[in-house]
Parts: structure tokens; C-alpha cells; sequence
């Protein structure tokens, strides 16, 4: 179970207090992993299993975070990591719109969600359900 998957089943207050608490320390892995190309693939785990954690208390950080995730990503990335970070993109796209990638309209935020329920897994109950999710609000209203 993934640290997001816990926030689920855990009041907000508690994983506020240990997330702000956890903030620099997570900083810094990205920073190492991914800027200075410590572990990018560590790197992209971290971003694509804490988005929804961190969009909520660094927002501004998250969108960069998860743009150098993604321009670091190869043909050779698993495919696992590959749908991992498909779903944080999408969710990314959904939330942020325009503020996120200037140049986004309402047709390639539901193309970043289609791809994403690509490349889930079809035994993946919950990725695949999320990743109708993201596709679902982003026909609904491109700019929730």
C-alpha cells in the first residue's frame, strides 16, 4: 500500500501534520533524484505515488516536479512506472489546466487521461477505476 492509497483511511489532519513534518526531506529526494539525476527512476516513483499528497500543500512544486518527471522519462521506463506516472499526469492536467502547461485545452487534458487509462493495467481495479475518474471530470469541465 502506497503512502496516497494510506491517506485515504487516515483523517487529513493526521497526514497534514506528518506530510508538512516530511516536507523538506521529500524535497530534497526529488531534488537529488531528479535534478541532479541521483535516481530518476526513485525519482519518478516519488513523484507519481505522492502527487495527490503534495498537490495539496505544494502545488506550485508539484507541476514542476511532475513536468521534469516526465520530460526524464525514457522507452525503456517499466511499464508500471510508465502507467504510475500516466495517472499523476492526468490528475495533474485535470487540476491545474492552464497552469500547469500554458498551451492545454480541454482536448489534450482528455487525451493525457486517455492515455493514462491505456496504460493500466486491465487486473488493476483501482488504477484503471482512477484513471476513469480523471478522464470522467476532464470531459465533464476541462477546467475544474
Amino acid at each position: 500500500m502506497d503512502f496516497d492509497t494510506r491517506l485515504e483511511l487516515v483523517p487529513d489532519h493526521v497526514w497534514n501534520d506528518r506530510v508538512i513534518r516530511e516536507r523538506e526531506n521529500f524535497r530534497a529526494a526529488v531534488e537529488w533524484t531528479l535534478r541532479d539525476r541521483g535516481d530518476v527512476v526513485l525519482g519518478q516513483r516519488l513523484v507519481a505515488s505522492r502527487t495527490a499528497t503534495w498537490s495539496a500543500i505544494a502545488s506550485g512544486e508539484i507541476r514542476i516536479w511532475m513536468s521534469e518527471a516526465l520530460a526524464l522519462s525514457s522507452d525503456d521506463i517499466q511499464p508500471e512506472l510508465a502507467a504510475q506516472l500516466a495517472i499523476a499526469a492526468a490528475r495533474t492536467a485535470v487540476i491545474f489546466g492552464k497552469s500547469w502547461q500554458p498551451d492545454s485545452d480541454p482536448e489534450s487534458r482528455i487525451s493525457s487521461c486517455r492515455n493514462a487509462l491505456r496504460l493500466q493495467r486491465p487486473d488493476d481495479n483501482r488504477a484503471v477505476a482512477t484513471a476513469q475518474f480523471w478522464l470522467g471530470a476532464s470531459i465533464q469541465d476541462g477546467t475544474i
